[in-house]
């Protein structure tokens, strides 16, 4: 088995002695690096360095090899045609029964294509593809780095074609593109390339040094008289746009609250007709006002603690019964109304509340699930809590933290599970592996939330202690015998149990769809089918009356 994983492995494997002298190699190292088996035996792996890194590089390199045994990290290499090409690159020592090194085995993968790709994505995750212009984050960015060494006042303007989807459809939408890139050309020499952004299908915004009020109306006249005489196809289109203007440091000295100011006026400017331009002002702030009155409230439930969890039942298709829970945030007012997360969530998180509404929620949870384990001692049930990126970027210490939880309420740590999204996983993925894996070798299970919504990796199945992958309820809605929906599920569930994953569907909904996800071999699921979100006293209730059993008719 060992032999056929050597000659049959994707990445690339060398043998050395304890001198770093090659012993062996796989096929996949020659076809990676280009060298033949005998063309390297005896000779030191130095003959692959590209002499992109410092001699202190290759110095740690070894001391770590040699205190700790082990080294692993992206290094650049050299082919034998040259091309220098990157690898992840993974070296552990061999050791006899003293303890004493005899062999180190080095083991990498060709990162080539992902490097491509991640410059690609680094440039539309900065650029606009087609104007070349920066876009909404990375002209914010820029804004935040310039500020300290900006001495003058400026403006920051959005502009909003009007009606240009008319373009579209009269020209063509290659007609359209063509007429964008003119137009970005042309802010480009009213106000420079690292003052103008794209930051919408149709708008764009630009900032601009002042010295009096005169200069930015006479901006905002050459933004208005450029675009009017934009043409194509000989003909002179007299493109309008309505203009939004806050202005620095009158409005504001944060550059997305300015941002936003500058949108305000621009929905202003919109609603008063095309071709207007209106300056952010007090009665604009006004309702900029509103929302920091739901952020005080929003503060105020917190430390009233007016949040709540909802349980939804996980239900595995095998025993039929109710294995966990998923926790689910509720506003619970004071006079009664229950407000759903959509509500609330993107301000928590927007505002830095996310954590303590985290925690506020968390320890409502451990008192509940002490009830349950105290009521149904035999039953090991669990709890799976949705966290959000901004938990996992505040330092915090969530081994210590569930450990100082379950200690509180005599709660075994296997009773919490942690539901992360891809989208965590790609935005901190280095952060993201030691968490996950310290959580794991602590008992809390880690569930892989919206899988199929994102980009669906294979690596972080495989390199990461996923215990449940949770497939989006975008496929479960339309699922039905025959469609693509259910293709793709099926190759969620096969592949997941190649792995040892367990799957767990969320929004089941009909009964079609239960008998589907059976006969595929889905092992847990979830959804308004079996029951909805409830509060902690009906949850009570239904376990009273089903003792976890689900009823004969489901």
């Amino acid at each position: 088995m060992l032999e056929f994983i050597f000659k049959h492995s994707i990445e690339g494997i060398v043998i050395t002695d304890d001198k770093a002298n090659i012993i062996n190699v796989n096929p996949a190292f020659t076809e990676i690096t280009g060298y033949t088996r005998e063309e390297v035996l005896g000779k030191n792996p130095n003959i692959l360095k590209s002499d992109k890194h410092t001699q202190d590089f290759y110095r740690q390199m070894w001391d770590d090899l040699l205190t700790k045994g082990s080294w692993e990290g992206e290094i650049w290499n050299r082919r034998k045609n040259g091309e220098v090409y990157p690898e992840f690159l993974s070296i552990k020592a061999v050791k006899d029964a003293k303890n004493k090194t005899i062999n180190y085995i080095s083991m990498f993968i060709d990162l080539s294509e992902q490097k491509k790709i991640e410059d690609k994505f680094k440039y539309f995750r900065f650029f606009d593809p087609l104007t070349g212009l920066m876009n909404r984050e990375l002209f914010l960015n820029k804004i935040k780095e310039n500020l300290v060494n900006w001495k003058d006042k400026f403006c920051l303007i959005i502009i909003d074609l009007d009606n240009f989807k008319d373009i579209n459809e009269v020209f063509s939408y290659s007609a359209g593109d063509v007429i964008l890139k003119e137009i970005s050309d042309k802010l480009v020499s009213l106000v420079g390339q690292k003052n103008a952004a794209r930051i919408g299908e149709d708008s764009f915004a630009v900032i601009y040094s002042f010295k009096d009020s005169f200069q930015i109306e006479s901006i905002i006249f050459e933004i208005k008289d450029t675009l009017s005489k934009i043409s194509i196809k000989n003909t002179i289109l007299n493109l309008s746009c309505c203009l939004g203007v806050s202005v620095y440091p009158e409005d504001s000295q944060d550059p997305e609250e300015l941002l936003r100011f500058a949108e305000t006026a621009l929905n202003r400017a919109r609603r008063e007709g095309y071709g207007k331009y209106r300056y952010f002002n007090k009665e604009m702030y006004e309702r900029a006002k509103i929302k920091i009155d739901k952020i005080a409230t929003l503060k105020e439930g917190i430390r009233q603690k007016e949040f709540i969890p909802f349980y939804q039942p996980k239900i595995d298709l095998k025993s039929k019964r109710i294995v966990g829970f998923e926790a689910l945030a509720r506003w619970q007012k004071t006079e009664g109304r229950v407000i759903t997360p959509a509500e609330f969530i993107p301000l928590a998180e927007q505002e830095g509340f996310i954590l303590p509404l985290t925690f506020l929620l968390l320890e409502r949870i451990a008192q509940d699930l002490r009830v349950i384990y105290h009521n149904y001692p035999e039953k090991k049930i669990s709890c799976a809590v949705n966290l959000s990126l901004a938990c996992f970027e505040e330092g915090m210490d969530w081994i210590l933290y569930f450990k100082e939880l379950a200690t509180k309420y005599s709660l075994p740590l296997t009773a919490f599970q942690v539901e992360i999204t891809e989208s965590i996983l790609m935005q901190k993925e280095r952060l993201m592996v030691d968490i996950l894996n310290n959580l794991a070798e602590n008992k809390i299970l880690v569930c892989l939330d919206d899988f199929g919504k994102g980009y669906s990796s294979l690596y972080y199945l495989k390199n990461l202690p996923i215990h449940l992958v949770k497939i989006d309820r975008s496929f479960i809605v339309d699922l039905k015998s025959g469609t693509k929906e259910e293709q793709l599920v099926k190759a969620i569930i096969e592949m997941s149990k190649v792995l040892g994953i367990k799957v767990c569907a969320e929004g089941v909904e009909q009964g079609e769809q239960l008998s589907l996800l059976q006969a595929l071999g889905c092992d847990i699921v979830q959804g308004y089918y079996f029951s909805p979100p409830l509060d902690f006293k009906k949850i009570l209730n239904l376990l009273a009356s089903l003792d976890f059993n689900l009823p004969a008719s489901q």
